[in-house]
C-alpha cells in the first residue's frame, strides 16, 4: 500500500511539473519582449547578459548569445546596422539615447521589427558602468502601418497618374518600397492580351542594389500562357499565389535559369482586375526566402482591385473619347449646322460647319452663351426656343435667323431635348439647315407680284401721302394757332401787368405805413404778418415782371455775377411751392465757384424753370438736387461731344447741373426737348415753350444746355458757361493818383 501510494504521488507530481511546463512555454511562446544587461569598463562593454524572453523574439537562446558575442549585431539586419552601432555608442558616452526601431533577421529567416530601449547605469562618480535595455517585437505593428502606408500610396498614384503606364511605374516601387517587412527586390506587371490570349509583361521596376537586369529583358521577351510559370497560373485561376522558395520548385519557365542566376527566391503574384475580369498580373521578388502571409496577400488583393477598377475607368473615358471623336467626325461631314448647348444655355459641341458659316474657331464658341457670339436680340430669340424644347421635352421646329457675312441668313431648325437615364433634359441639339437662298427665292416671287400690282400701289401710297399731308396741315394749324394764342396771351400779359402793377405799389405803400405806425404798439404778431404780406406783393410783383418778360423783349445786360448766389435767389423765390410739393432741396455748391457774366433777370428765369419742371416730374416728392463746380476743360475727361465746341482745351468752365428723382423722360423724347409747342406735360399744364425760352437763353450767354436721364431715376439737367477771368489790380501809380494819400475813398452809390 505504501509503495502504490508513493507511485501515485511521484505520477501526479510529474504530471503537474509536465503541465506547468506547458503553461510556461505557451506564456514563453507569448512574450514579445525581453531583458538585456551589459556591463561596461573604461567605456568598453566587457559582458552581456539575455533574458530568457529572448528567445521568443529573436528565436535564438540566451547560451545561443553567451557562445558568440556578436550575435546580436549579426542578426541586426545589414541596412540597419549603422543606427544601432550609433546608439550603443551615444549610451557608452554617457547619453540616454531615445528608443530605437529597427529590423532584425530572426532565427528561422524572417524579418522582423523590434523597439530597443537602453536604460544606463552610473556609479556615484558619475562613471557609466554598465546598462540595461529592453527588446520588444513590434513586427505585427510594423506590418499594419506598411499595410496602409501601401493601400495608401496606391491609391495617390492612381489619383495622381494621368494614364495606367505613369500609374503602374510608380505602383511598383511603391509595394516594394514600402513593405519593410518584406524584402522584395524586382516587380512587374504583366498585360492581359486578350486577342493573343497571352500574357506580355510590361512596367518593371527592381531595387537598386539587386543585378536583375537580364532577368528583367528575358522577361519582356517572352509571353505566358495561362498556367505557364506563376503569372500564368495566377490569370488561370484569378487568385494570388505564394512561393517561399522558387529556386527549389522545379520548372521548365524560360526564366528560371536567369532568376537563379540573380539570386531570387522568394516570390508571389496576385491578379489584376475588378469583379471577375482579370486584366493583368503583378508579380514580385526577392533575394531572401519569404514565406506566405496571409496579411500580405490581402493587401495585395487589395491593390490589385484597385488598379483593376483604375484601368476600367481609364478604358471606359478611352471609349467615350473615341465616341466623341466619332460623334464629331459624323456631324463635321454634315452639311446642316449642328450644335448641342447644356442646360444652361453653353454650346458644348458644335460642327466644323458651324465655325465655318460664323468665322469662329471651335474654341471660340465651346462654353460661350448665344449673347456672347450674336446681338442681344437674336441671342434673345434664340433662348427663347431652348426654353421652349425644355419645356415640351419634344422636338420642335423653328425658323431661326442669323447675322452673316452677307447678311442676314435664314434656317429651318428642328430642337430636341438630351435625357439622362432618368429623363431629365440635361441638354439641347439643334439641326438647322440653310434656307437663305430658298427664301430671297418665297423674296422674288413677291417682288414679281409686287410689280403686278405696282398701279394698284401706287394709288394706294398717293392716297397715304395725301392723308400724310392733310395731317401735316393740321398740325400746322394747330401751331398756328397755339402761337396766335400764345401772342394773344403775351398781349393781355401786358396789359395785365400795367394794370396791375401800380394798385400792388399802393398796397406795398400801405403794408410800410401799417409796418411804421402799428406794429410797435399792436399785438407782436402784426410784424410777421405784415412781412408775409410783403413778401406776397413782392412775389406777385415779380410775377407781372416775367409776364412783362415773356410779353416784350427786354435789353441783355450781362454782368459778373455770383452764380450760387443766383440759385439760392432762385430757390427762395420757389420756396412755398418746393414746401407744398414734398421736395428736399440738397446743395452742392463749390464755394470757390469763379465769377460768371450773366444776366441776372434772364438766368433766374431758366433755373426757375427748370426747378418748376423737376417739381413737376416729381408730384409724389422727391429730392433735388442742385450742384455747383469748375474745370479746366481737360481736366473734365468725363464729359465729351458738340456741347464741348463752344469751348477750347484748357478754359476753365462752370458747371451748375439740377437733378430730380422724378419718372425721367422717354428716350424718344430727349431730341425735341427744345423745339418749340414740344411739351410732354399733361394738357394745361404747360405750353412746351420753357425749354425753348431757356434754350435761347443759354445761346445768348454762349453757354451750354444737356439733358438727359440720370439713373436710377430722374433727370439731370446740365448748364456750362465760361469762367469770367478776375479782373487785374490797377497799378499802384494810378490808385495814387485817384485821391490824396492818407484818405478815405469815396463810397460809391448804392444801386
Amino acid at each position: 500500500m505504501h509503495t502504490t501510494f508513493l507511485i501515485e504521488e511521484r505520477s501526479k507530481a510529474e504530471r503537474a511539473a509536465r503541465e506547468s511546463e506547458q503553461k510556461y512555454r505557451r506564456l514563453f511562446s507569448s512574450v514579445t519582449d525581453y531583458l538585456y544587461s551589459v556591463v561596461v569598463n573604461r567605456g568598453r562593454p566587457v559582458a552581456t547578459t539575455h533574458g530568457p524572453g529572448c528567445e521568443a523574439v529573436t528565436g535564438y537562446t540566451s547560451k545561443e548569445f553567451e557562445a558568440d558575442p556578436y550575435l546580436w549585431y549579426h542578426m541586426i539586419y545589414s541596412e540597419d546596422r549603422s543606427s544601432v552601432t550609433a546608439q550603443a555608442e551615444r549610451v557608452l558616452n554617457g547619453e540616454t539615447p531615445p528608443p530605437l526601431e529597427h529590423r532584425i533577421i530572426h532565427k528561422d529567416g524572417c524579418l522582423r521589427w523590434v523597439r530597443n530601449t537602453p536604460v544606463p547605469h552610473k556609479d556615484d562618480q558619475g562613471t557609466l558602468v554598465g546598462y540595461d535595455g529592453m527588446v520588444s517585437d513590434i513586427t505585427r505593428r510594423k506590418r499594419a502601418e506598411q499595410f496602409l502606408a501601401v493601400e495608401y500610396a496606391v491609391t495617390r498614384n492612381l489619383g495622381e497618374a494621368s494614364g495606367l503606364d505613369e500609374a503602374l511605374s510608380r505602383i511598383l516601387e511603391s509595394v516594394c518600397d514600402s513593405f519593410h517587412c518584406f524584402l522584395w527586390d524586382l516587380a512587374a506587371f504583366w498585360r492581359v492580351d486578350a486577342k493573343a490570349g497571352v500574357l506580355r509583361c510590361g512596367q518593371t521596376w527592381h531595387a537598386p542594389s539587386a543585378h536583375v537586369e537580364e532577368f528583367e529583358a528575358v522577361s519582356r521577351r517572352v509571353v505566358l500562357a495561362p498556367g505557364v510559370s506563376l503569372p500564368g497560373q495566377v490569370w488561370a485561376r484569378g487568385e494570388p499565389a505564394w512561393i517561399a522558395d522558387a529556386l527549389k520548385v522545379e520548372t521548365t519557365c524560360p526564366r528560371a535559369p536567369y532568376a537563379r542566376k540573380a539570386g531570387l527566391h522568394g516570390t508571389c503574384a496576385f491578379p489584376v482586375g475588378h469583379g471577375k475580369e482579370c486584366l493583368g498580373v503583378i508579380e514580385l521578388f526577392s533575394r531572401d526566402i519569404q514565406p506566405p502571409d496571409a496579411d500580405m496577400i490581402r493587401v495585395l488583393t487589395t491593390v490589385g482591385t484597385q488598379i483593376g477598377q483604375f484601368i476600367e475607368r481609364k478604358q471606359a473615358e478611352e471609349q467615350h473619347r473615341l465616341s466623341e471623336m466619332r460623334l464629331q467626325a459624323i456631324v463635321d461631314n454634315s452639311p446642316a449646322v449642328i450644335h448641342v448647348k447644356d442646360i444652361e444655355g453653353r454650346y458644348v459641341l458644335i460642327n466644323r460647319r458651324f465655325g465655318h458659316l460664323f468665322h469662329l474657331r471651335r474654341e471660340e464658341i465651346i462654353g460661350r452663351l448665344p449673347r456672347d457670339l450674336f446681338p442681344e436680340q437674336t441671342a434673345g430669340v434664340l433662348r427663347e426656343h431652348d426654353r421652349q424644347v425644355l419645356s415640351a421635352l419634344s422636338p420642335l421646329e423653328f425658323e431661326e435667323s442669323l447675322p452673316g457675312e452677307e447678311g442676314v441668313m435664314t434656317f429651318i431648325s428642328v430642337k430636341f431635348p438630351l435625357l439622362d437615364a432618368d429623363g431629365a433634359p440635361y441638354a439641347t441639339c439643334g439641326i438647322s439647315t440653310d434656307i437663305t437662298d430658298r427664301k430671297r427665292a418665297e423674296e422674288q416671287l413677291k417682288r414679281a407680284y409686287a410689280e403686278l400690282s405696282q398701279n394698284e400701289a401706287s394709288l394706294k401710297t398717293a392716297l397715304q401721302k395725301l392723308q400724310i399731308t392733310n395731317e401735316q396741315l393740321q398740325t400746322t394749324q394747330l401751331q398756328l394757332i397755339q402761337a396766335a394764342r400764345l401772342e394773344s396771351v403775351g398781349t393781355l400779359a401786358a396789359g395785365v401787368a400795367h394794370e396791375v402793377k401800380n394798385p400792388l405799389q399802393t398796397i406795398l405803400m400801405g403794408l410800410d405805413y401799417l409796418d411804421n405806425n402799428l406794429a410797435a404798439r399792436t399785438d407782436p404778431n402784426m410784424t410777421l404778418v405784415l412781412t408775409d404780406m410783403r413778401d406776397a406783393v413782392n412775389r406777385a410783383n415779380w410775377i407781372i415782371r416775367e409776364l412783362l418778360q415773356l410779353s416784350a423783349p427786354t435789353d441783355f445786360t450781362p454782368k459778373r455775377e455770383d452764380l450760387n448766389a443766383l440759385i439760392e435767389r432762385s430757390l427762395r423765390l420757389l420756396h412755398a411751392e418746393i414746401i407744398t410739393s414734398r421736395i428736399t432741396v440738397t446743395r452742392k455748391l463749390d464755394e470757390d465757384l469763379p465769377r460768371v457774366r450773366l444776366d441776372r433777370g434772364k438766368m433766374e428765369q431758366v433755373f426757375i424753370n427748370l426747378f418748376i419742371n423737376a417739381l413737376q416730374a416729381m408730384s409724389q416728392g422727391g429730392v433735388l438736387t442742385v450742384s455747383t463746380r469748375h474745370h479746366h476743360l481737360s481736366e473734365d475727361l468725363r464729359r465729351t461731344g458738340p456741347a464741348f465746341a463752344h469751348f477750347g482745351p484748357g478754359e476753365l468752365i462752370v458747371i451748375a447741373e439740377v437733378q430730380d428723382t422724378g419718372t425721367g423722360i422717354p428716350e424718344a423724347n430727349l431730341a425735341r426737348l427744345f423745339d418749340p409747342f414740344f411739351t410732354t406735360k399733361p394738357t394745361g399744364v404747360g405750353t412746351g415753350l420753357g425749354l425753348s425760352v431757356v434754350k435761347k437763353i443759354m445761346d445768348l450767354h454762349g453757354a451750354v444746355i444737356d439733358i438727359r436721364n440720370a439713373p436710377p431715376q430722374g433727370a439731370l439737367v446740365t448748364l456750362i458757361f465760361k469762367a469770367e477771368a478776375e479782373p487785374a489790380p490797377p497799378p499802384e501809380s494810378e490808385m495814387a493818383g485817384a485821391w490824396p494819400r492818407g484818405s478815405t475813398p469815396p463810397i460809391a452809390p448804392a444801386n
